[in-house]
């Protein structure tokens, strides 16, 4: 298992109408920043989303497994509609497989959607490990990220998608600041319940992490990208 176009961290947290989720938009060769401006959240039905950290081009893959499954779930026209619930778990299905082939897919994948008026939020990793939380991070922001998630979803369970945002982007500029591969430009995608009961969802937010002045030194170099 060898990994040549990594992506990095992925972050996510459920807010009371729905979830949003935040990655750096970069592919890194190595430690060098190789790609740019790469959308890396996926939408593979009208309720459920896909992102993952990890090789990008098994990600492509997965992701065009899972769409193939929804398209041939589409054409039966039974007025049923797979689940995020039920690609989670099909996801599972697929990096075991693979696993038990030698032959893993190097990804942490993390599902988001609607299931049953709700938000749905979990992730699976490279040995098919299913894991469903109202918060999750990948990556280096498993260990750095997600205690601020743990803490901002502790003290407020029913965060409008304005404080969600907030504290995905508090989070991935700590991660910035202390990961030699991090990026300042994020990509916050989210899907939510409108008022009218309709799932919707969300046109990715391109955002920027503010690098000037961040570190007070004469050496300091501000970031030309």
């Amino acid at each position: 298992m060898e990994v040549y176009s990594s992506c990095g961290s992925v972050l996510g947290i459920k807010y009371k109408n729905g979830v949003l989720l935040a990655s750096e938009k970069i592919i890194n060769s190595g430690k060098t920043a190789r790609y740019f401006g790469i959308e890396r959240t996926m939408r593979i039905s009208p309720t459920c989303l896909i992102t993952a950290s990890g090789e990008y081009s098994d990600f492509q893959e997965v992701t065009t497994i899972l769409k193939e499954r929804q398209e041939s779930d589409f054409c039966h026209n039974d007025s049923h509609s797979i689940s995020p619930k039920s690609f989670h778990s099909y996801a599972t299905r697929i990096m075991f497989q693979r696993r038990n082939k030698q032959k893993p897919y190097a990804l942490r994948l993390v599902v988001a959607g609607i299931e049953s008026a709700k938000p749905f939020l979990g992730t699976v990793d490279v040995y098919g490990t299913p894991i469903v939380d109202h918060y999750v991070a990948t990556g280096i922001g498993e260990h750095i990220a997600k205690p601020i998630l743990i803490k901002a979803y502790a003290e407020n369970q029913s965060m409008t998608r304005e404080e969600a945002e907030k504290v995905l982007t508090d989070a991935m500029t700590v991660l910035f600041m202390r990961d030699c591969r991090g990026y300042p430009h994020l990509e916050i995608s989210g899907i939510e319940i409108d008022a009218n009961g309709k799932v919707q969802v969300l046109e990715p937010k391109d955002v920027e992490i503010n690098t000037k002045n961040r570190w007070p030194s004469p050496n300091s170099v501000d970031l030309p990208i």
